[in-house]
């Protein structure tokens, strides 16, 4: 049993016609803001993201085979921030 409301939207449609230049311009259009909203929260993760532990190579000190990070000399040679572990 179809409703008059249900009989009236298949006329619509009828009366409109296939997925046209129209629709495709307005999923476009709608589109393109849901695009920005990915890549802010995606630059979001990368650029606050802070890891608790990291460091760079001391050329001076070590090779990219032997690097240690608890090595008895990093404290030294890297700044270390009181009351930051």
């Amino acid at each position: 049993m179809a409703s008059s409301a249900g009989i009236q939207y298949e006329a619509i449609l009828q009366l409109i016609g296939p997925f046209g230049r129209w629709q495709k311009r307005l999923i476009v259009l709608l589109w393109i803001p849901a695009l920005y909203c990915g890549i802010a929260f995606m630059i979001y993760s990368f650029v606050l993201g802070i890891p608790e532990h990291y460091r760079c190579l001391v050329e001076e000190c070590e090779t990219l085979d032997e690097a240690t990070y608890n090595a008895s000399y990093i404290n030294g040679i890297i700044p270390y921030e009181q009351g930051r572990d």
